[in-house]
């Protein structure tokens, strides 16, 4: 129950948040490797309707082995199955990210531009799920994710395959609404989330429909402040579609409001500080700031592709996991972990083809 609450908050949005870094081993190869783990947080402040902005979905992302590079939700990364482990090892040997006939189709001649995208990582994990015994629990969170993350779509391409993931996710949170896995909460949540993708879909009435099904259904159950939520964004939902909406002409124009002007705790500005960008590194002075350096931080070391540099980034790393601290430091020192496995398992990942 404790998942569900983080997962789909019925609150608002996380706006103090603390994260703890911490170990855990792939359930494949054994290769132990830093994750983020939500500690505390304190929401306040309107929420997303859609949730999307639950802390459930901030911090329980997609987890991947940097050595042979098994994906899952983190609320899934343990629960593999013994007789679907030998199953996996031999499918990451020879790895692969499956896409769909229409996947394809959106994603046209833009695979590098996906590959560089969140939903490249969601997919690697869909492909390893895909080999894993089925979890309709599983697949619906999954889902509610996959959508979450074409919010911030820009391009037509990826509007487009955004548009597919809502679609997929209204599929599985209309079944999660009548299916035996489901819990009472859990249904009531999917009616409501269900109808809130519809009316993003654009299909008012349909959405209408669906908001006032959630409404009338959530008078019949007793009281509870904890899911009062459910009613009232449904009705506001409501509202809002039946507002009439100003509609610009033409040679209609808005006038934008003009920026900010920088604060005094504004950023200063290369101008103002005369410090830009570091200059990229020689491979010698490289070399030195790995050996010496207490907290390396370097994007363009971390990047390097130079074959003596990567050697001494491992062994630096290597040596860092044997490290004992404590406080500010010992979270410094899993960040610089956690930060070379995150370009380790990156630089692998774009490497895995398409089928």
């Amino acid at each position: 129950m404790k998942i569900l609450f983080l997962l789909l908050a019925s609150f608002s949005v996380a706006a103090a948040t603390t994260v703890n870094w911490v170990d855990h081993a792939c359930p494949i190869c054994g290769t132990v490797s830093v994750t983020m783990q939500l500690g505390s947080y304190h929401q306040f402040g309107e929420p997303a309707h859609d949730l999307s902005d639950s802390p459930g979905f901030s911090f329980h992302g997609v987890d991947i082995c940097p050595n042979d590079l098994f994906a899952s939700w983190q609320s899934n990364w343990d629960k593999v199955d013994p007789a679907d482990k030998a199953k996996l090892s031999e499918f990451l040997k020879q790895p692969c990210v499956d896409l769909t006939a229409q996947e394809k189709a959106i994603v046209g001649d833009h695979l590098e531009e996906l590959k560089l995208s969140r939903w490249w990582e969601e997919l690697w994990a869909r492909s390893c799920d895909e080999i894993r015994k089925p979890d309709p629990r599983h697949r619906w969170r999954r889902a509610i994710a996959m959508n979450h993350t074409g919010l911030v779509a820009t391009s037509d391409w990826e509007k487009k395959l955004a548009a597919h993931y809502r679609e997929q996710a209204i599929i599985e949170l209309k079944a999660a609404t009548t299916s035996s896995w489901t819990t009472d909460v859990e249904k009531r949540i999917s009616s409501y989330l269900e109808a809130e993708l519809t009316q993003q879909a654009g299909k008012v009435d349909e959405a209408k429909a669906l908001f006032r099904k959630v409404i009338s259904h959530e008078k019949t159950l007793p009281p509870n402040e904890d899911f009062a939520w459910i009613a009232s964004w449904s009705g506001d939902q409501l509202a809002l579609i039946d507002k009439p909406q100003p509609t610009l002409q033409p040679d209609s124009q808005v006038a934008l409001p003009p920026l900010p002007t920088p604060g005094n705790d504004a950023p200063p500005t290369v101008a103002e500080t005369g410090s830009p960008a570091p200059k990229p590194m020689g491979k010698e002075e490289a070399l030195n700031e790995i050996k010496t350096a207490r907290f390396l931080n370097r994007d363009d070391i971390l990047d390097s592709q130079d074959p003596e540099i990567i050697k001494a980034l491992d062994e630096r790393i290597q040596r860092l996991r044997q490290t004992k601290a404590t406080g500010g430091w010992d979270w410094a020192r899993q960040h610089e972990i956690r930060s070379f496995e995150a370009v380790t398992r990156g630089k692998k990942l774009l490497q895995v083809p398409v089928r």
